[in-house]
């Protein structure tokens, strides 16, 4: 799992989606850790590494993360906005995901 940000308006929100995804795998064994910013030979082997990408942001005109993910073949989930709307195919390279209020849902 990977998120590549390196704004730092983005820390608290970063913190609130590691935790929010922490808890929803709650006692499933499953590791979650987020990188909120590393080098890209860092990100290459993470991405390689991974079963799946979960991109955060909501809004952001362009990602380059889920490309990257694409790239090896990893699915990204993202929330349905911005630049994963162009990037990521919901079913085939990905999933999509509505926010509200704190939980997503898939669409359709």
């Amino acid at each position: 799992l990977v998120h590549d940000t390196v704004r730092t308006q983005h820390i608290e929100d970063e913190r609130e989606a590691a935790e929010t995804v922490r808890s929803a795998l709650n006692d499933t064994g499953t590791d979650v850790v987020f990188f909120p910013s590393c080098s890209d030979a860092v990100k290459r082997k993470l991405i390689d590494a991974c079963t799946c990408l979960v991109y955060t942001p909501e809004g952001e005109h362009f990602g380059i993360a889920p490309l990257e993910a694409a790239i090896a073949s990893r699915p990204t989930v993202a929330c349905a906005s911005g630049g994963p709307l162009e990037t990521i195919a919901h079913g085939t390279t990905g999933y999509l995901c509505e926010s509200g209020g704190g939980s997503s849902t898939l669409p359709g």
